[in-house]
């Protein structure tokens, strides 16, 4: 065990939320809100700050199941690349589905969505 202690890779937040019909946390840790700023959107602000924004953070969603392909949620940095990188009190994200060869990905609400975040606070 390090110096650091039993819990210095444990997550410092996460979420496993919703978008479909509203943005809501089904359950979550180290999240004090959610909110949808758009399709596909969610800015998830934290209950305690992060040390510096140069955390990382990892997602997964469900399946839509609308032959359009997979769906995966990133850092939202909008279309011209000028969005929102993640800050100490925020993390801003955007969801896609489909990306085939004859559909390009769209922004989508997600059915089932989690966020996990490591770092120090």
């Amino acid at each position: 065990m390090s110096s650091f202690g039993p819990n210095h890779h444990a997550a410092t937040a996460w979420h496993r939320f919703t978008e479909e019909t509203t943005t809501a946390t089904r359950d979550s840790f180290n999240v004090s809100s959610l909110t949808d700023s758009g399709t596909g959107e969610t800015v998830t602000t934290f209950s305690n700050n992060m040390s510096n924004a140069n955390y990382a953070s990892a997602s997964m969603a469900t399946w839509q199941g609308d032959n359009r392909g997979g769906c995966w949620i990133c850092y939202n940095r909008g279309n011209t690349g000028t969005g929102n990188l993640p800050t100490t009190s925020t993390l801003e994200t955007q969801a896609y589905a489909g990306g085939t060869a004859s559909n390009d990905p769209v922004s989508q609400d997600l059915d089932e969505a989690s966020v996990v975040v490591f770092g120090d606070i």
